[in-house]
């Protein structure tokens, strides 16, 4: 009885210790990428690598060196590798007659929001919460959706939030209604690897400043100033019109310069920093200029939710006289990616 549980106990220990090496593919042109076979599913060899996460390719274009027998092949929770995010949905690579596509198998609402979604679109749901005391005290409920479809050169991102909030002085009186409704479409056409061209339509109703109605469309040329497999910064000096209906302001035409920037840090796989900012200007009249920042970490919680923390800083002198110019927040938030 001894002997068999020592024999059984040795060769648990030879199947575990064969897992820990690591599983070779081989690529058509030679190359060989470490990580760990997780099978063939439809013809398609599922590979888990450090770097581009679970990729699939093609049986027969494609062999894999196993470290131990393919029936032990085992699976390396993608929290304890990084790999680039989803919106990077594919990877070629060079082969001798065609190249082979490794794609990175949807999960959670992604997976099943595949099934009614038109292809190619992605986006996530946020619903938020914020309160700041200051001399008053301002607290808000955030909901915000955003979709993008990348379709060659081109990316379309649409977007929109409705923050419903309420404005209380020291004396616990409700002062104002601070409901704010946005909507905003961006279209973006690559030229080069760093270089894009760019347009915005931005719609705003804003009461905690006053304002009615605010239109603002944009043309804009970006250009990447990093670029690399976690990081990612842009800028896009802009032109703009817009057209304003704000209390106490006369004027509802204005010509801006604009600049926009963007900066996506992935810290590791489930957590990121996101980072992003604007600001406008009025060539005409130079007491009319705006600036905004936003900046927090999101992290991957499951496959299903993702939790942030957001701090937004706001300052606009292009409203009425008796508006709020100033406005600082601490936003958390969760959202479903879909």
């Amino acid at each position: 009885m001894i002997g068999r549980r020592t024999a059984s106990f040795s060769l648990l220990l030879l199947i575990v210790v064969g897992r820990l090496g690591a599983d070779i593919l081989i690529l058509p042109n030679g190359e060989r990428i470490s990580g760990n076979y997780l099978g063939v599913r439809d013809g398609n060899i599922q590979f888990e690598t450090e770097h581009l996460g679970v990729v699939q390719g093609s049986e027969d274009a494609l062999e894999v060196e196993l470290t131990a027998d393919s029936a032990f092949a085992g699976y390396i929770p993608p929290m304890l590798a990084w790999r680039p995010p989803e919106t990077v949905a594919s990877h070629y690579l060079p082969g001798d007659d065609e190249p082979v596509e490794l794609q990175e198998e949807p999960t959670g609402m992604r997976a099943l929001s595949q099934r009614f979604l038109p292809e190619g679109w992605s986006g996530v749901a946020n619903f938020g919460f914020s309160r700041l005391n200051t001399d008053s005290t301002v607290e808000s409920v955030v909901f915000a959706a955003e979709a993008t479809r990348t379709s060659g050169d081109n990316e379309y991102l649409f977007a929109g939030a409705y923050d419903y909030g309420l404005q209380t002085s020291p004396q616990g009186v409700d002062t104002k209604n601070i409901d704010r409704y946005s909507t905003r479409f961006r279209w973006t056409h690559h030229l080069t690897d760093l270089w894009s061209f760019q347009t915005r339509s931005i719609y705003l109703k804003d009461m905690l400043r006053d304002i009615d109605h605010s239109a603002t469309q944009s043309l804009g040329i970006g250009y990447k100033l990093l670029q690399e497999e976690r990081i990612e910064l842009a800028v896009t000096p802009a032109i703009a019109g817009r057209y304003i209906d704000a209390q106490g302001f006369d004027q509802h035409w204005l010509g801006l310069a604009t600049l926009y920037q963007n900066l996506v840090y992935h810290i590791n796989h489930s957590l990121r920093l996101e980072q992003e900012g604007s600001a406008e200007y009025n060539p005409g009249q130079p007491v009319e200029y705006a600036y905004d920042f936003r900046s927090g970490f999101v992290a991957d919680v499951t496959d299903w939710v993702e939790a942030g923390v957001i701090y937004e800083y706001n300052f606009d002198n292009i409203v009425g006289p008796g508006a709020d110019k100033v406005e600082e927040r601490i936003l958390v938030q969760l959202g479903v990616p879909f």
